[in-house]
């Protein structure tokens, strides 16, 4: 609904904490890596200065007894977005020290070049800072007016050791398929 769609949007950009994360940022970066060998695709929400932003929506109540936060964050975990967010962050990072391939994909190649660019310099950025990005997942509340939970998923969690093992553990299972065949 297009009168939804601009709530959302006026909600999102009023929001001075949303706002500050929005604003040179860049949507839907793809970025390509090959690391240890294995080739890796990341397609950021939103790749913004020292920040990997993944948008998720939710629309129902948590779980009786759970507090929404801790019901967001169990239905992250279960639709394999801790998954993503290793992925995402893996490739965010080689890029930030390697320079690798970062596309924009509008359909307009003058545009995109300008924007790929950017995001390049963005990324060189990043790479002269010591800290890794911060992956942080915004919860937004679909249906009726618009509310956003920003939770951060780091890397000191015990969640996030289990996600890099599983990661690590499919692509183990990518490598010996392919020695199959």
């Amino acid at each position: 609904d297009d009168k939804y769609i601009r709530l959302l949007h006026d909600f999102v950009t009023g929001d001075p904490e949303l706002a500050r994360y929005l604003a040179g940022g860049f949507a839907e970066v793809s970025i390509f890596a090959t690391i240890d060998g294995h080739r890796y695709k990341g397609r950021l929400d939103l790749l913004a200065p020292n920040v990997i932003l993944n948008v998720k929506t939710y629309s129902k109540r948590p779980r009786r007894g759970n507090a929404l936060r801790t019901s967001l964050v169990r239905d992250a975990y279960y639709n394999g977005s801790d998954l993503q967010a290793v992925v995402h962050h893996m490739v965010t990072c080689a890029a930030c020290q390697n320079g690798l391939p970062v596309f924009a994909d509008s359909g307009d190649e003058d545009i995109d070049a300008q924007r790929a660019d950017q995001m390049r310099l963005l990324l060189a950025s990043m790479s002269t800072k010591k800290k890794a990005p911060v992956y942080q997942w915004l919860f937004i509340r679909t249906g009726g007016a618009p509310a956003a939970i920003m939770i951060p998923c780091r890397e000191s969690e015990v969640r996030w050791q289990f996600a890099v093992e599983e990661v690590r553990e499919a692509v183990n299972i990518v490598k010996t398929y392919r020695a199959k065949f």
